[in-house]
């Protein structure tokens, strides 16, 4: 179990990753996105992995940019979990959660893809800005190559 000191620093951690992921306009897997972390360990079905990617779809969401982790998909269908919708709905937009058998892959309806798609449209439409992407570059080399701490500071300064 993380300390909550070490679990502000996974969100960051993981908000870096998938702005990194957004710009390059590619999808993570849970597993994958875990063991990236390197503030405290997380599973990849972890509540407290789940959790953070809610707090960042909310903040991002909440700033009219889509639900970033929607990039944050299953290894055995490439589209994120059930929580996904879950939370998708929790934030007001227009789906429910698929159906899912315990232990078993959530059964994804068109409507559920039609979503994911038209969010990661929201968030390639954001990332893809010629003057978002630029100063984005720039706080990286800023820092020396460091994109945590890039997006850190674009966070702070009300980019991202």
């Amino acid at each position: 179990m993380c300390s909550n000191l070490e679990l502000q620093k996974a969100r960051r951690e993981i908000k870096a990753i998938l702005v990194e992921k957004a710009l390059s306009r590619q999808d993570i897997s849970y597993s994958v996105l875990a063991k990236k972390i390197t503030s405290c360990t997380l599973e990849h079905d972890s509540q407290e992995l789940h959790a953070l990617l809610g707090e960042i779809s909310e903040q991002e969401s909440n700033n009219n940019r889509g639900m970033l982790s929607v990039l944050v998909v299953r290894k055995d269908n490439g589209y994120p979990g059930k929580g996904f919708f879950t939370c998708a709905q929790s934030l007001e937009y227009k789906i429910d959660p698929p159906k899912q058998a315990r232990y078993a892959p959530p059964v994804l309806e068109q409507r559920h893809k039609d979503f994911c798609e038209n969010m990661k449209k929201t968030i390639s439409n954001y990332y893809s800005d010629p003057n978002l992407k630029a100063r984005i570059l720039k706080e990286i080399k800023n820092h020396n190559g460091n994109i945590r701490l890039a997006i850190d500071v674009l966070e702070e300064a009300g980019v991202l």
